[in-house]
């Protein structure tokens, strides 16, 4: 009956059907009259706005309307008689100055509900004029019901001053407030209905309840400030399209589930990637920064590069001009001899980077701290680390862990780590194999001791959850021309452990598992042992296991067996023997090595790397072991050069600037052209032809250089061939306490230590040996020193490491060498000219003890009669503990010490006559062994 399509219809006009049916049909009219004036004021105020008319102008308007109304109605009343026209006047004018304020008192003067005065009072006072021009624009178009409610215009969500207070967005209260004179939010909100509304079928078309309008207005808040974040980051000119783009999105809903997750779970500013739609557009723009920032660093690169290319320019021409001007002079022979040393010694560097590439490759040293701790220092991931190079290889990966109880150590903490470690390693995979060596009896050892030492393996090993059913007999055999004596067993058990989570293995195809046997070995000869521990059963023996194991496995060649070794007895033959395997196959074969060292493994690391060195020296692989000699190998007068550098006399253009600049780059050709000049006008050295080098690396007593001792300034070492007369004394005589004796044997004297530290040599046969415990004594490089079985002085052993097998760094082990000049001769000395371009060069050294010189420490005390009998020479030479001093040094007797030389390790830093250098991990490593005693006189 009423036009109801109004943008805000804020009351419903009255019907027929509420007047009800009065008898009198004046009164009827009456009320009639006066319900239909309001609905039509309120009608008329409605259309006027959606007009484009001010809601005050409007509601002003529908004051004048309602008042002609009433005086229309008083017209009617004078008519009918009954004097109506006094009431009107004021009924009109309450209505058209109602305070626009008080949402009561508009509610009373219009007759509305409290919702709809509410949203009159908010439109007329609260909301910003451009929000209302929205509002209009919208319902004009779209009508009131279905469009917004009047609950979420009343709660003024759409004013100045509002705070957004939804429950877990408490952090964002200050950006989700409509602030004074900003509309924005209210504007993007208006936006938001108007599409929601667009976007719905008409069917299912409703204006959206005051809790949904709030949310829209928290995802409003959120999305301008995510909007100010993305300009900021994007100022340029590409944001007011990526903004269109944001847009769509977040007014077709797409954005508002992320809104509010960041609104309820992160604080402001958060981040432009907690919102799907920015993550792409802020990657985006990071991308785009760092291409800008990539191309500004390549700019300056090249920049760089063009001043870099020009220095070196300038250099070059500069010292080809000095090279231009230069005038060749002959100078002593003996700089070609220096040549040759500096050769050797780069040679000699090169085959430590060798080895130590080698070993990072094929042969792991892992060293434990003092504690023997294997769950400190990273032991555990430097394995994995080991074993995860060969991953990606194209055939399997097998595991052989190893462990030697066979003197079972004393540290627990050490045997329960190792079983740890080895359980580890076991359920990584099946293919992981374990061989535990159980501990064998003593002599020293009672038999109980004997089995608690293996039912502490077992009981380590079932704790940790590894199967040890498979138990395998290790069979030996002792040397035809073993002694008597020599009672060690011929048999030990060992076990095949895999974890116990693994039913099958593929090493069921390997002899040990098919036939629960290995052997039998010939054991080592106890006079070829390296030292003196019960554990030792030879190399050989050892390489026959790992091939044990090996067979019927039928390893590719491009499977990897790494061997692991988690408790290695004291001289590592596990790791000698495995390094004799790859070292055999010349690095082609598919094992490799990992062992946990302890600390006293240091020297068999050493002796290791030195047999490293020593294959590498003798392959084709290394250089040759001599300098080829050019038809002009003569030193030039020095030349103030700035960048290029001298080989011999002839200029050479230096490695270094060959990668100076990248493949490809302008400045890389340019100094490819430049080079080319240089070489135009100073032509490379010849080079040695491939035959003459392999040749050269073939012999092993190739002089590398020319070199002898000079005794000129210290006199001669001690001659150990004169004849001297001892006085004799019978045993029978002698009264001082004895404290040890050493029974001669053939060939050697007896020596007996007495309470005052002297020594008497006996005249029967015996020899003092020692593996450790005293400290190697050198005062000079003229000291004797025994090496494989020859007596010589320590510059001697240097002359010939240096000339022979090209190691001229020095290390003598827990000692300072203080190098001495070399004898200057004059330039026209014809006697110091030599054959073949040789000339001389001095090695002296003056040694003396470290203070950290490391001794083992014993007490002296006196043997008995049966102990004296049996005593070994280690204990002997242990009773000199703090008595060194009193050794034998006169011209009657002498220590010599049999010294071993380990090979390279790590290279040399160069240093002055004048300092004083300790020099550790430099090779020759010359380690003392034992000392002998050597007569200057026949007996």
């Amino acid at each position: 009956m009423y036009n109801t399509r109004g943008p805000l219809a804020f009351c419903n006009p009255l019907t027929l059907s509420r007047l009800g049916r009065p008898k009198d049909h004046t009164k009827l009219v009456r009320e009639y009259d006066q319900r239909a004036e309001q609905s039509i004021v309120l009608r008329s105020a409605a259309t006027a706005w959606a007009d484009g008319v001010p809601w005050a102008e409007a509601l002003h308007m529908a004051g004048v309307a309602q008042e002609r109304a009433e005086a229309a109605s008083a017209r009617r009343d004078r008519v009918a008689g009954k004097g109506r026209g006094k009431q009107g006047g004021p009924r009109g004018k309450g209505r058209a100055s109602a305070d626009w304020h008080s949402q009561t008192a508009i509610a009373k003067a219009f007759h509305i509900g409290r919702n709809e005065a509410g949203a009159v009072q908010q439109l007329i006072t609260a909301v910003p004029e451009d929000v209302k021009n929205a509002l209009a624009a919208a319902v004009k178009r779209r009508g009131m019901v279905k469009f917004v409610g009047h609950e979420a215009l009343a709660r003024q969500i759409f004013s100045a001053s509002y705070t957004n207070t939804s429950p877990g967005m408490d952090a964002w209260r200050d950006l989700l407030t409509n602030a004074p004179g900003d509309s924005r939010i209210a504007s993007l909100l208006v936006e938001r209905l108007v599409s929601d509304f667009d976007l719905a079928p008409e069917p299912l078309r409703k204006a959206p309840t005051y809790k949904e309008t709030v949310t829209k207005h928290a995802c409003c808040a959120a999305m301008l400030h995510f909007l100010g974040l993305l300009e900021a980051m994007c100022p340029g000119k590409e944001f007011p399209e990526l903004r269109r783009q944001l847009m769509h999105q977040f007014h077709h809903g797409y954005l508002d589930t992320d809104l509010v997750h960041v609104l309820e779970s992160a604080v402001p500013p958060a981040d432009l990637k907690s919102v799907s739609a920015f993550r792409a557009v802020a990657v985006q723009i990071e991308t785009q920064a760092q291409a800008e920032m990539d191309a500004t660093q390549a700019e300056h690169a090249r920049q760089v590069r063009e001043a870099t290319l020009a220095q070196i320019t300038a250099l070059v021409e500069s010292d080809m001009k000095a090279l231009r001007q230069r005038t060749p002079d002959h100078v002593l022979k003996a700089i070609a001899t220096a040549k040759d040393l500096k050769y050797v010694k780069d040679r000699q560097t090169q085959g430590d980077n060798f080895v130590q590439t080698w070993m990072a490759e094929y042969c792991h040293c892992e060293m434990l701290d003092e504690t023997l701790s294997c769950k400190g220092n990273n032991v555990l991931p430097n394995v994995l680390k080991f074993l995860g190079q060969f991953r990606g290889i194209a055939g399997t990966q097998y595991v052989l862990c190893l462990c030697d109880y066979t003197v079972l150590p004393a540290n627990v903490d050490y045997v329960r780590d190792s079983v740890e470690l080895l359980a580890n390693l076991l359920a990584s995979s099946s293919n992981n194999l374990g061989h535990l060596q159980l501990p064998l009896p003593q002599r020293s050892m009672a038999s109980s001791t004997s089995v608690k030492h293996r039912r502490t393996v077992e009981d380590l090993l079932m704790k940790a959850k590894i199967n040890a059913d498979s138990v395998t007999a290790l069979l030996f055999e002792k040397p035809a021309d073993a002694s008597a004596s020599d009672k060690r067993s011929l048999t030990q058990t060992c076990l095949t452990c895999l974890f116990s989570g693994f039913d099958a293995t593929s090493w069921t195809a390997s002899r040990v598992l098919q036939e629960c046997r290995m052997g039998p070995f010939p054991l080592l000869k106890v006079a070829d042992f390296l030292g003196y521990e019960n554990s030792r059963k030879g190399v050989p023996l050892h390489e026959g296991i790992l091939d044990a194991f090996m067979d019927g496995m039928g390893f590719g060649e491009t499977d990897r067996l790494v061997i692991v070794d988690l408790c290695p007895n004291r001289q590592a033959e596990f790791a000698r023997a495995a390094v004799n395997k790859m070292i055999e196959t010349e690095g082609k074969s598919c094992m490799r090595y990992v062992g946990l060292f302890r600390p006293e493994h240091a020297d068999v690391k050493a002796d290791l790397s030195g047999k490293i060195y020593s294959w590498w020296d003798s392959s084709s692989a290394a250089p040759a072991k001599r300098r080829t000699r050019d038809d002009v190998d003569l030193d030039a007068v020095a030349v103030p050069l700035q960048i290029l550098s001298l080989q011999g006399s002839k200029p050479v253009w230096p490695s270094s600037l060959e990668d100076k600049f990248p493949a490809g780059t302008p400045e890389h050709a340019k100094l490819l052209l430049l080079n080319q000049e240089f070489l135009k006008e100073f032509p490379k050295p010849r080079a040695l032809s491939q035959v003459g080098r392999q040749a050269s690396s073939v012999s092993q007593l190739t002089q590398r250089l020319a070199a002898e001792c000079d005794y000129s300034q210290d006199g001669e070492p001690l001659d150990l061939e004169r004849c001297v007369d001892l006085a004799t004394v019978p045993v029978a005589e002698l009264k001082e306490t004895v404290l040890a004796m050493v029974t001669g044997r053939p060939g050697k004297p007896s020596i007996m230590i007495t309470a005052e530290y002297g020594l008497w040599i006996g005249n029967t046969r015996n020899v003092l040996e020692e593996s450790s415990g005293v400290p190697w004594r050198l005062g000079s490089d003229k000291e004797l020193i025994v090496v494989n079985k020859a007596t010589l002085p320590l510059c001697e052993l240097l002359r010939l490491k240096a000339t022979e097998e090209g190691l001229v760094n020095v290390e003598v082990e827990s000692h300072v060498v203080l190098p001495k000049p070399p004898t200057a001769a004059a330039a026209d000395d014809a006697e110091t000219q030599l054959d073949d371009d040789e000339a001389l060069f001095g090695f002296r050294y003056d040694v003396a003890p470290t203070v950290s010189c490391k001794t083992s420490v014993f007490k002296p005390a006196v043997l008995s009669k049966e102990e004296t009998e049996t005593v070994r020479a280690v204990s002997l030479a242990a009773l000199f503990s703090g008595n060194y001093d009193r050794l034998p040094r006169n011209k009657i007797a002498t220590v010599a010490w049999e010294a071993v030389v380990l090979q390279p390790l790590k290279g040399c830093r160069a240093s002055s006559v004048e300092s004083v250098v300790t020099v550790s991990g430099t090779p020759p490593k010359i380690m003392p062994i034992k000392p002998k005693i050597y007569l200057t006189c026949s007996v």
